[in-house]
């Protein structure tokens, strides 16, 4: 949620005229050279074990609603082609990860013009629990993997053909899935024809519920902020009325700070300004959720706070009930 999900950001703009020429328009098992090793992908519409099983069932065409799952197979292992660093944590500890980039451009089949791009970088080691990430992969010993491209599954998944489909018209389309490596180079790629003429009303759900996971959360991975000490029954009150002016009744409002960060002001006429955060829990549809609020005040020549002033973010977080507060 918010700044630390930018890595789960989508790009959506128009592609350079020369993608065409780059990347080839072929359909089915595709593969694009990078440093000198391929990656071999079959599409297929249901769940196997590996590239070889999903290669008895490729498919070369996708229509609303159908499952489709990519599968990919390099030479080597996974470690030779993918994105790898190491993260340094706020503790300062150190992780090893590993990330490659999904992108799709669709373009209208007729005319191979109006490209629509979205991408997401993906990691198979490492990662915090708001990564987009897949698991149980092991990148120094394995060499294929596999993506659900249709509907959000947890730990599975990309939005990128969601994304991109539902962002063109109801016409044919040529879906092209790409995966980034090291130093973002295309280490592999291959073509879906997307026969949409009827539209997409079922895609379209599934990346309107895809979407409100990117921006809410899974409710797996979601945690409530530590409750903190300072305790203010106006700013509370405040803040309730804030939250219920958006339609929720009876929120509970905690906290999260054991007292107001403050700091001096550079504004005219103003002495200096603090900040403390809390979150708000509440039902909505029988389901536990939870928003977060900021609440800023100014401190003007009378030496008097002003009424706060409060935003809401990360409405309609999912919380599991055995993350309530006790």
């Amino acid at each position: 949620m918010n700044n630390h999900r930018t890595i789960l950001s989508v790009l959506a703009s128009i592609c350079l005229s020369g993608c065409a020429a780059l990347f080839g328009s072929g359909s089915g098992l595709g593969t694009v050279m990078s440093d000198g090793a391929a990656g071999s992908v079959v599409f297929a519409n249901a769940e196997y074990p590996d590239y070889t099983a999903a290669a008895q069932h490729a498919v070369k065409e996708v229509r609303d609603g159908d499952e489709v799952w990519m599968y990919v197979k390099f030479p080597g292992p996974l470690a030779n082609y993918v994105g790898t660093g190491k993260t340094t944590h706020p503790d300062g500890t150190v992780s090893e990860t590993a990330v490659v980039t999904v992108e799709c451009d669709a373009s209208r089949k007729a005319t191979d013009s109006d490209t629509t791009v979205a991408e997401q970088a993906i990691f198979l080691k490492g990662g915090n629990k708001s990564s987009a990430r897949l698991e149980n992969i092991d990148v120094t010993t394995q060499n294929e993997l596999k993506i659900y491209l249709s509907k959000y599954v947890r730990h599975k998944s990309s939005f990128v053909m969601l994304k991109c489909i539902t962002k063109n018209q109801a016409e044919p389309l040529n879906v092209r899935l790409l995966l980034k490596g090291k130093n973002l180079d295309v280490i592999t790629s291959s073509t879906l024809t997307g026969l949409f003429d009827s539209g997409f009303p079922t895609y379209m759900k599934q990346w309107n519920a895809y979407d409100k996971v990117l921006t809410s959360g899974d409710i797996l991975d979601n945690e409530l902020p530590p409750i903190g000490k300072f305790s203010d029954a106006k700013i509370r009150d405040a803040i309730a009325t804030t939250v219920q002016a958006d339609g929720i009744s009876a929120p509970k409002i905690y906290f999260t700070m054991d007292a107001w960060r403050e700091m001096s002001s550079t504004r005219p006429n103003v002495l200096k300004e603090r900040l403390i955060y809390a979150f708000a829990l509440y039902k909505k549809d029988g389901q536990w959720m939870f928003m977060r609020a900021e609440i800023h005040q100014l401190m003007g020549g009378s030496g008097k706070w002003s009424a706060p002033s409060i935003n809401l973010y990360d409405k309609d977080s999912p919380l599991d009930p055995s993350k309530l507060p006790k």
